[in-house]
């Protein structure tokens, strides 16, 4: 993480670092096969109860992963999700949200909260659907700051 000193306000702005240090198990390396890690970020994942869960998302050039922090070196694949499963997002355009959904055919939807951090993987998951379908992935915005009800 690296602070930043305006000098126009004087005020400290936070960006944030989305190198995230994996270090890949032989489990986890065979579970995610010979995919090539693009970029991750620490997220907050929504289950279907609401219920907020920390998480590591990672993209590949082929998948979406979710890790979960077992230890400080361990970590567990929790979900895989291919680009081209994906049938749209759902943005909160509220000033104060940081969530988004992905939307997917025939399986749960993904309810994430990525502070700081939701243009890059936004704009990242849009560039890879992009590539691997020839399309243009839906997005949607709505001006709700809680995104729950738009999930299925």
């Amino acid at each position: 993480m690296v602070t930043v000193e305006s000098k126009k306000t004087n005020k400290k702005q936070v960006e944030v670092d989305l190198r995230v240090n994996l270090v890949l198990t032989e489990d986890l390396r065979k579970l995610i096969g010979g995919e090539v890690f693009l970029l991750s970020a620490p997220v907050v994942r929504y289950n279907k109860y609401g219920w907020r869960n920390t998480r590591l998302l990672v993209l590949t050039q082929d998948s979406l992963l979710i890790l979960k922090q077992k230890s400080k070196k361990k970590k567990e694949l929790r979900l895989k999700r291919k680009y081209e499963e994906m049938v749209g997002l759902t943005i909160s355009l509220h000033r104060e949200s940081h969530e988004f959904v992905c939307h997917y055919q025939m399986q749960a939807d993904l309810r994430i909260k990525a502070k700081g951090v939701r243009k890059e993987l936004v704009d990242t998951i849009k560039m890879f659907y992009a590539a691997k379908t020839r399309e243009n992935l839906p997005i949607f915005g709505v001006r709700q700051k809680n995104l729950g009800i738009y999930t299925a």
